[in-house]
């Protein structure tokens, strides 16, 4: 969810997507934070889910990012050197190593029972 809502004197930009929010952040958008409160807003509903925004001051800047980032896939195509590709591209390439480590067999090392100078090592059984 993106939405743009009117405060005060400051149009609010708000979104749920941490990803959109981290890449907004990376290239210098700036966050919103009034009255002692953060640039995070999160909320509990009576059914106990929560759900969390991030908020930030609504800018030419902030509303195209979050325009491309929701069209990624043309951006890619439309703009490939767009600092938002390279961003999107590190996330999931993130994603990717951390689902292969999960796949991945440990090598676990102990020593051996009977020669504490010697190392012996057995494969873990992934399980998920």
């Amino acid at each position: 969810m993106h939405e743009i809502t009117s405060g005060r004197q400051t149009e609010v930009f708000r979104t749920e997507d941490a990803w959109l929010a981290a890449a907004l952040i990376t290239l210098g958008c700036k966050p919103f934070v009034a009255d002692n409160q953060g640039a995070i807003l999160r909320t509990v509903s009576p059914d106990g889910r929560e759900n969390c925004n991030f908020l930030f001051e609504s800018s030419e800047q902030v509303k195209n990012l979050s325009r491309l980032w929701l069209d990624m896939e043309r951006t890619q195509i439309e703009q490939p050197e767009n600092p938002l590709c390279y961003l999107w591209a590190l996330m999931h390439n993130r994603n990717r190593c951390i689902d292969a480590v999960k796949q991945t067999r440990r090598l676990v090392f102990r020593r051996h029972p009977t020669n504490p100078k010697a190392m012996v090592f057995a494969t873990e059984k992934i399980t998920q």
